[in-house]
């Protein structure tokens, strides 16, 4: 349903043929858009996608296929657990920081993902977006992810690939597995960043060990 989504965005929007990018689920909501109809992208970049092997979306089928998923996903029992309203931001922000998730994440980058995940409550303030449909999203995707490793070898539009050397959601394994998938494909892995490396390292791009990887000469990427 993401991926439809994004595609009737493109529809209204009129893009056109663009660059694709896409972080987390957004990575595999602009991948998968581009499995489905490649000739409304020129390139693909994927920022530490939601991508893992096909073990685990095999494992993940039978605990759906049980029922377990809502018990068994740990960022699930996460985000039920997590404390919803709040007095002030200031407050928000010093829970925060000492969270371990956000180590690698300067103080402006802490506030500004605080001000952006945050809304006038009632009471205050309270996260914008709704536990339970953070709880759906972790519990409806995955599972059917096999059908984007069978067309990985058909996609023919250029792919860069970028993620967090500290990551926990796309493993060094998995980059692999994609370049095997897709040869021309580039992986770039950003020192010192999680899953979270947008807002963690949003300048990385402008370091110069990064930026002469990028202007290597490539026919497939530009």
């Amino acid at each position: 349903p993401l991926t439809d989504d994004f595609l009737r965005f493109q529809d209204e929007q009129k893009t056109g043929a663009s660059i694709g990018v896409g972080h987390s689920v957004g990575g595999i909501v602009a991948l998968r858009a581009a499995l489905r109809q490649p000739e409304r992208f020129r390139a693909l970049v994927l920022i530490d996608p939601v991508l893992f092997p096909s073990y685990i979306i095999r494992a993940w089928q039978v605990i759906r296929s049980i029922g377990l998923a809502y018990q068994v996903h740990p960022l699930v029992r996460a985000s039920r657990n997590r404390r919803q309203q709040f007095d002030d931001l200031d407050r928000l922000f010093k829970s925060y920081r000492h969270k371990l998730v956000f180590r690698f994440m300067g103080d402006a980058q802490l506030r500004t993902y605080i001000e952006g995940i945050a809304c006038p409550g009632e009471h205050g303030f309270q996260l914008c977006y709704r536990a339970d449909w953070e709880m759906r999203i972790y519990v409806t995707s995955v599972w059917n992810d096999l059908d984007i490793w069978s067309g990985l070898p058909g996609l023919t539009i250029p792919l860069l690939l970028m993620r967090g050397a500290e990551t926990d959601t796309f493993w060094a394994s998995t980059a692999r597995r994609v370049q095997r998938k897709v040869p021309a494909a580039r992986v770039v892995t950003i020192p010192q960043a999680t899953h979270l490396v947008p807002l963690e390292r949003p300048n990385a791009r402008k370091s110069a060990s990064l930026s002469k990887r990028f202007r290597r000469p490539t026919p497939r990427f530009s």
